[in-house]
């Protein structure tokens, strides 16, 4: 993963890989300190996106979402039918405006994905998640108690709070900071659970 996300291997033939089979590379660790800046400076990266179009997830992203996944999902659920899909927690269709009128954002960053159950995330639409339990609610389709539980659990999941995403209301091409706070802010939660779940201190 470490060298994934540094582009170590990328471009690179057979003479790269002889010389680090007779290297000691992979006898040394990757200290704490190593991960933080490398998983920093790839957020950086990965902010300075300019989406205005929906694009393809990025591979890189959707494996290391998958390094804490795997530790989260309880085996009953990874056996059943339910189905998981990567996506982004605040709807592409909810930025694509504003990334048109700004020349780009980075609505795909690390930072705004998440693995999230199929069908909620087919039937949320452009809502997010908290907006679509809530006019469940509205709509008497589910109870107050019903709403409170399923957004609890798609919490654990995401690693967002209610909070985190009450800046959509506000956002427009003239205040797009929050944005860029959210991306950080959920970021690094996603590192702490990346470092808790693969044993890096």
């Amino acid at each position: 993963m470490y060298d994934i996300i540094k582009g170590f291997w990328s471009g690179t033939g057979d003479k790269k890989a002889m010389e680090k089979a007779y290297s000691n590379r992979y006898e040394k660790p990757i200290t704490k300190d190593m991960w933080d800046a490398t998983l920093d400076e790839w957020h950086e990266n990965e902010k300075s996106k300019k989406e205005k179009t929906r694009e393809s997830i990025n591979k890189v992203s959707v494996l290391f979402l998958k390094y804490i996944y795997t530790n989260l999902i309880p085996a009953k659920e990874e056996l059943s039918t339910i189905e998981f899909e990567v996506d982004h927690v605040i709807p592409f269709a909810k930025l694509k405006k504003i990334a048109i009128e700004i020349d780009g954002l980075p609505i795909s960053a690390i930072g705004n994905l998440a693995l999230i159950k199929r069908d909620l995330n087919r039937g949320k639409k452009d809502k997010t998640f908290y907006e679509y339990f809530d006019d469940m609610f509205s709509k008497g389709e589910i109870t107050e108690a019903q709403r409170d539980e399923e957004i609890k659990k798609v919490e654990e999941y995401t690693f967002t709070t209610r909070d985190m995403l009450e800046f959509i209301i506000t956002l427009n091409k003239s205040n797009i900071e929050p944005f860029y706070t959210y991306l950080d802010e959920r970021f690094n939660k996603i590192k702490e659970k990346f470092y808790e779940f693969n044993d890096i201190s």
